[in-house]
């Protein structure tokens, strides 16, 4: 309205206030003639639009607002080198906004926006940005600039060091995609194109795949295999100690029932004990037997066979004495110990304590065939990852230095 009025001829305030309610609704021009500076003629043109500006909030939420800095740099956050663009629209936007709050309405100090402009960027990258400024500009405390350290530089300075970081960026870009072109036109010979090696790539993992599939059912099945044998070993085991247990439980039996008629253990005869038992002395006398700790023993130390059960262990050892009875019963009358007798000609097995059998050799080729197969498979993922290697390892030891050396 200002440029209306002069060019209109219209300069004195209360021809000003007067002429702008022409241009408002009814309810507008009743709210301003309100106004103290429309009813104070003293009051100068300025004041009444301050009075109205204040009077709408709205109005403070335009160019220059604190809510639209702050709407900007929620837009824009965490920014880095590779966001060129938003960067540059951002600068634009901000810089705008900060001219306003510090020339017209000393909101903010040129510190306190330098921060805000930084918090809007990746940390790495702001840091970076700091380490420039300090490079080009000098310390803060310099003779050549004595500023305060929480306004070490400019909105300004600081906007085109970003810049600077950009284009540097930018060159760095290239210079990389140029050796990284070179590269891969210089080394890469078998697959050259992309397609191709992505074929590759999915085959390999097809059959590594595969393979593993087969491996794990493989392992499945030898695995229930030597479950069932195993179950097998025991249920025999199981029959063979049910046996024994019977047999003694027989013979315990049948000599509880002779002590429990006064009937002596030894001869089963009643009218004495087997400790004054005559036929057990005679025994003795004979060489059949020898008694440890008052217990009778065959002469080699072994215990008295516990079978046949339905006769008494007097006659046993009689039949001991008896080379046929021997021989039916596989009894052993060598001075030497039943546990002392020489092995080398028995084989016995690695799973039980038994003989080695049938069931012996099943597991021993089942584990060699699983061997073999672990190590096929262990050669095949070798092959499979040198192939690997070679179709996709691009990287050298410079780049990986270069690489390493960036700040971000």
């Amino acid at each position: 309205m200002d440029m209306v009025f002069t060019i209109a001829g219209i300069g004195e305030a209360r021809d000003r206030k007067n002429k702008v309610l022409d241009y408002v609704d009814a309810q507008t021009e009743v709210e301003w003639r309100g106004f103290k500076t429309f009813k104070n003629n003293t009051a100068s043109w300025d004041d009444f639009v301050k009075e109205i500006v204040k009077s709408y909030p709205e109005a403070l939420d335009g160019a220059g607002s604190v809510t639209v800095l702050d709407k900007i740099c929620k837009t824009h956050t965490r920014m880095g080198t590779e966001d060129r663009p938003e960067i540059n629209s951002f600068i634009r936007k901000f810089r705008a906004q900060a001219a306003e709050l510090m020339e017209d309405k000393g909101v903010y100090g040129n510190g306190q926006l330098v921060q805000k402009f930084l918090k809007c960027f990746k940390p790495s990258f702001s840091k970076l940005v700091l380490l420039r400024a300090l490079q080009i500009y000098g310390h803060h405390a310099s003779p050549a600039r004595k500023r305060h350290k929480d306004n070490k530089y400019d909105l300004d300075e600081i906007i085109e060091v970003v810049q600077l970081v950009l284009e540097d960026a930018l060159d760095r870009d290239k210079d990389e995609f140029e050796r990284r072109e070179k590269r891969i036109s210089k080394d890469i010979k078998v697959n050259t194109e992309p397609a191709e090696t992505e074929e590759t790539m999915a085959n390999l993992q097809d059959s590594v795949m595969a393979m593993g599939k087969e491996i794990k059912s493989y392992t499945q099945t030898l695995q229930q295999t030597l479950q069932q044998e195993f179950r097998s070993m025991a249920q025999a085991l199981n029959t063979r100690h049910s046996m024994g247990q019977a047999t003694q439980a027989s013979y315990n039996n049948i000599s509880q029932t002779a002590g429990s008629l006064g009937r002596c253990f030894h001869c089963w005869e009643p009218g004495h004990r087997h400790y004054n038992c005559p036929h057990m002395k005679r025994q003795v006398a004979e060489g059949k037997l020898i008694l440890v700790d008052g217990k009778p023993r065959l002469k080699n130390g072994d215990s008295v066979p516990p079978e046949p059960t339905t006769i008494s262990p007097k006659d046993r050892i009689e039949l001991v004495a008896d080379q046929k009875a021997e021989s039916f019963y596989n009894w052993s009358t060598n001075p030497t110990s039943t546990s002392d007798i020489a092995c080398e000609n028995i084989t016995f097995s690695m799973f039980t304590n038994t003989v080695r059998d049938s069931r012996d050799d099943m597991i021993e080729r089942l584990s060699q065939e699983r061997e073999g197969i672990r190590e096929e498979f262990q050669a095949k993922m070798d092959e499979s990852c040198a192939t690997f290697i070679s179709t996709r390892s691009t990287a050298t030891a410079e780049e990986v230095q270069q690489h390493n050396s960036k700040d971000f």
